[in-house]
């Protein structure tokens, strides 16, 4: 039976992909033929060319997505099995902005105007003032991504709303960044991470599946963030760090370079100096920092 899932499933997709690409390039050279008759008569071949040119890779990007509209439902979050009829959602919501971004990612991010248009067509929630770097990895573009104003994306950061857990689960999380944050280049966001207003997140830094991040936080260069864990309001974080999951660092906490932040299982707030891990540090990097209280799950 399982065997026989598979099949459906690998041409389900394969299927609605080819269809779904060759429904789009239809139109878009339908539209692109219609512009090149209205202009052939009043300029010369060369612009008429370049216009039209222009004319296919944009309407290309609008129609994807225009049609993307009508025929994908919103996402929900939530735990799938893998051959489920919300999966098959997911994966034509996958098929859709596959069309764009295995083809035309580059250019996308580079036309402000353009990329807003389809990300809102395929309901991603975000300003218009967000700003993306040509080489974003977004491993997704759906209705579970909110994006505040003026949030900064650098190169190759990695953004996604779904995770696999083994060959028959898919979950799906949303994905909150706040306004005036910065990702900062090679950093990876999973899924259900929640990240806060004016935060700072350095260059390839990890943070994992849940992580909540408080308002106004730093975070330095390297580090790693594991799942469930939480960081409060105005922390400053140093570089190299490993918070283990489900720790906890209080707001307004000072985080010393490649410092290990756990949990506690006895002691529920303490400073950082007094554990043997950070022993090493100097006395002025150790202070107003601390070590991650127990939490329950």
């Amino acid at each position: 039976m399982n065997t026989v899932k598979r099949i459906i499933d690998q041409i389900f997709g394969e299927v609605t992909w080819l269809l779904g690409i060759v429904v789009v390039l239809s139109m878009t050279t339908y539209l692109t033929v219609l512009v090149f008759d209205l202009l052939i008569h009043e300029l010369h071949i060369v612009a008429v060319i370049v216009l039209c040119a222009l004319t296919f890779v944009n309407v290309y990007i609008l129609v994807t997505g225009f049609l993307f509209r009508i025929i994908v439902r919103p996402l929900r979050e939530g735990r799938y099995r893998v051959h489920s009829a919300r999966h098959m959602m997911w994966r034509l919501n996958w098929n859709f902005y596959s069309y764009v971004f295995l083809f035309l990612r580059q250019y996308l991010f580079y036309n402000r105007t353009i990329r807003y248009l389809f990300f809102r067509l395929l309901r991603v929630n975000l300003s218009y003032s967000t700003y993306f770097a040509e080489t974003v990895d977004m491993q997704d573009c759906n209705n579970l991504i909110y994006l505040g104003k003026n949030v900064a994306i650098g190169s190759e950061v990695l953004l996604s709303t779904h995770l696999a857990l083994d060959a028959n689960i898919h979950i799906l999380k949303k994905l909150i960044i706040g306004k005036n944050t910065q990702i900062q280049a090679r950093s990876c966001i999973a899924p259900g991470a929640k990240i806060g207003k004016n935060v700072i997140i350095g260059f390839e830094n990890r943070l994992s599946v849940d992580v909540e991040i408080g308002d106004n936080t730093r975070i330095g260069v390297n580090t790693i963030i594991h799942y469930g864990a939480k960081i409060g309001k105005n922390c400053r974080i140093g570089h190299g760090v490993i918070v283990d999951e489900y720790s906890i660092i209080p707001d307004g906490s000072t985080i010393p370079d490649c410092a290990r932040v756990r949990k506690c299982d006895t002691i529920p707030e303490r400073k950082i100096q007094d554990s043997r891990e950070t022993s090493v540090i100097p006395e002025s990097a150790r202070l107003n920092t601390w070590i991650a209280a127990e939490t329950t799950y």
